[in-house]
Order: C-alpha cells, then sequence, then structure tokens
C-alpha cells in the first residue's frame, strides 16, 4: 500500500523488516527491488534480485519475475549479453512472461549489432 501511494521511503522501511525466515521474504524483496526500479536505482534493484534468485525455495512466479527483472535492468545498463543469460532462463521457464517476447526481440536486434 505504501508504494501505491507514493511512500517509497516508508515502503522500503516495512519491508526492511521482513526476515528471511518469514513466509513472505521473496515477496517482499520483489516489492524492494521494484522501487529500486521504479526510482532509476539499477544496481541497487539489480542486487536485490540477483539476491532472490539465489534463496532456495520461491514460488515459480516470484522466480520468473526476479528473472525478468534481471533481463531489464541488465538491458537497461546496456549489458546485453547478461540480459540474454537471463532471457534464456526466464525464456526456457515461460516465454509468454509479461511483455519477454518484445524484449527478446529488441535485445536480439542489439546482440546482432555488436
Amino acid at each position: 500500500a505504501f508504494k501505491e501511494m507514493g511512500l517509497l521511503n516508508e515502503a522500503k522501511e516495512f519491508l526492511n523488516k521482513v526476515t528471511s525466515e518469514q513466509e513472505k521474504y521473496v515477496a517482499a524483496q520483489i516489492l524492494k527491488g521494484e522501487i529500486e526500479f521504479d526510482s532509476g536505482s539499477f544496481l541497487s534493484a539489480l542486487d536485490i534480485f540477483l539476491q532472490i534468485l539465489r534463496v532456495d525455495k520461491m514460488e515459480e512466479n516470484e522466480m520468473k519475475e526476479a528473472l525478468y527483472y534481471a533481463v531489464r535492468i541488465y538491458f537497461q545498463l546496456q549489458n546485453f549479453e547478461k540480459a540474454n543469460q537471463f532471457a534464456k532462463k526466464l525464456g526456457a521457464i515461460d516465454s509468454n512472461y509479461r511483455n519477454f517476447k518484445k524484449i527478446a526481440v529488441v535485445l536480439n536486434q542489439k546482440l546482432e549489432k555488436r
């Protein structure tokens, strides 16, 4: 609710209190990563999403979301090779996730230009 109201610092403060032992830990981390991404803090967001991908137990949708953001962040940082690595992982799980196909097309165009 904090995020929707634009209270990003309050949202981050609340999400920081969720510990790795709690059931909603991964969901809280995803929200934190989204806040960082939306704020343009791509390296902070990337760190969060890469940490999520190292978590042992998570829902498939949470994994797909973390992979999706990793692709988008590496793309923003113009590291198209890394973006492609994560895109392949996401594509293997669900090639219809969000606007993944559109991102994959643009990513391939960027890789071909190199």
